[in-house]
């Protein structure tokens, strides 16, 4: 027993260093260790924070996409679209078809006959935004039309998509709600902020006029029965000398021709052919051969 406390005494400074060795050791693991949890918890969360950024930029570029500011009055376009609404409400059928794309006849006769209570349009303005791809744009008209006696002007709003025809032309290109992509993209560039109040502007507009034009609402929500009534068909007049057929089809008997200038009442339309008043009972002669 007094050995061992000989060389308990002998040896305690050993004894002291080591332990205190020990102690460091176990201090560093458990430091290591901490420092290792903290490091991956940071990293963590820099990954997640990184990828929540990277969503949020990539959210506002989708949602910037489609924030263009509006170009207002871009000089080709408002010729265009002058030019529209001026063969519109001249009823003129070959001027529409120079500026709206892939005209039918049968397209014509409808877009002539749609509105025939109102004479004449007045566009003040056209703002645009590119379209979806480079050459194309995304119209919105402003305008006023006048019906027959009627002498408050209507403030109205439209939308329509231009494209660049091959000769480097404008062309306004009909059907856009059959192409799935075109209609898409529309849908986007009217949901913009900008584009929304020009919609809002010219309803509040609109609404003002009918508000104080009694007779105008009466008359417009009677889709102009009184200046059909009053004023009749619309009348056509032959390109060149042509056959008048008893039915709408190219082996339907011939009853009749057309000289070029000769004048028609139209009674309607029935595809590429145009019904017609010939000689006091219906007729029909093919649509591209009239104005």
């Amino acid at each position: 027993m007094n050995d061992f406390r000989e060389w308990i005494s002998d040896n305690l400074r050993y004894l002291i260093l080591g332990f205190g060795v020990f102690v460091v050791l176990v201090i560093l693991v458990v430091g290591i260790k901490s420092c290792s949890k903290t490091v991956s918890t940071t990293s963590s969360q820099t990954v997640e924070e990184s990828d929540e950024q990277a969503a949020s930029d990539d959210t506002d570029a989708d949602a910037a996409e489609y924030e263009e500011p509006l170009t207002e009055d871009d000089a080709s376009l408002l010729d265009l679209i002058r030019t529209y609404y001026q063969a519109l409400g001249n009823r003129d059928g070959n001027a529409l078809s120079s500026v709206v794309e892939n005209m039918t006849s049968s397209d014509v006769t409808a877009m002539i006959n749609a509105n025939n209570y109102i004479t004449g349009y007045d566009v003040e303005h056209v703002y645009s935004k590119s379209g979806l791809t480079e050459g194309t744009y995304v119209v919105y008209v402003k305008y006023n039309y006048s019906c027959a006696d009627i002498s408050a002007k209507v403030p109205a709003f439209s939308q329509m998509y231009v494209v660049t025809s091959a000769d480097g032309s404008l062309k306004i290109k009909s059907n856009t709600e059959t192409d799935a992509e075109i209609a898409a993209y529309i849908t986007k560039v009217t949901n913009n902020s900008d584009v929304r109040k020009l919609y809002s502007d010219a309803e509040n507009e609109y609404n003002q006029v009918i508000s104080s034009n009694p007779d105008l609402e009466v008359y417009l929500n009677g889709m102009g029965e009184a200046s059909n009534a009053s004023s009749g068909n619309q009348t056509r007049t032959a390109k060149e000398e042509c056959n008048v057929r008893e039915a709408a089809s190219t082996d339907s008997d011939v009853i009749g021709g057309l000289s070029e200038g000769d004048e028609v009442e139209v009674l309607g339309q029935e595809g590429d052919w145009v019904k017609i008043s010939y000689d006091g009972q219906e007729a029909y002669v093919f649509g591209e051969l009239l104005n």
